[in-house]
């Protein structure tokens, strides 16, 4: 994970690379709660419980450094971060963030890819419940897999994230080429 979040933060790796850096650290953070969603009501037997949440904490570890960079990224990279910050909706980083996400929104407005994205990762990050699971209801009843409603509220939040961040990833790759 360390050596993960130095790669993220150099800007000597260009910006695609570093939007799949940041999504990568996204998806280690994240896995137990959207793995718990996708399987619901079974539970998910993880792979390794210690080492996830050790992984979990190591991400955790890194978001101040990754989440300074904000003025400095460009927009794909911010879309990322915006999932890291939502995957750690109570740290002090995460909050600082917060203005941010909501001058990234304005730039994005109506019911766009990445408008519907950065209001989502905005609504997890400020973690008012009843306004996230409106917010998963919304978009989960477009276009996205849903999770069982009856799965933990973070897990299906943040599995609808991961499925939206692939989207706007593969469609930043395509556009590059």
């Amino acid at each position: 994970m360390p050596l993960l979040a130095v790669l993220a933060d150099d800007d000597r790796v260009p910006p695609h690379e570093r939007t799949s850096l940041v999504s990568l650290l996204f998806s280690i953070a994240t896995v137990t709660d959207r793995h718990e969603a996708e399987c619901w009501p079974q539970t998910h037997p993880p792979a390794n419980p210690a080492g996830e949440e050790r992984s979990r904490a190591s991400v955790e570890a890194a978001l101040p450094q990754l989440l300074a960079r904000w003025e400095t990224e460009c927009v794909t990279v911010r879309l990322a971060l915006a999932a890291i910050a939502a995957a750690f909706p109570t740290a002090g980083a995460s909050q600082d963030l917060l203005p941010g996400l909501r001058m990234l929104a304005r730039q994005h407005p109506g019911w766009t890819l990445p408008g519907d994205y950065v209001r989502l990762a905005g609504t997890i990050t400020v973690s008012k419940r009843e306004n996230i699971l409106t917010a998963v209801e919304a978009l989960t009843s477009q276009n996205w897999s849903p999770t069982a409603r009856s799965a933990p509220l973070t897990g299906r939040a943040l599995h609808l994230l991961d499925q939206m961040l692939s989207q706007l990833r593969a469609t930043a790759k395509t556009q590059d080429h």
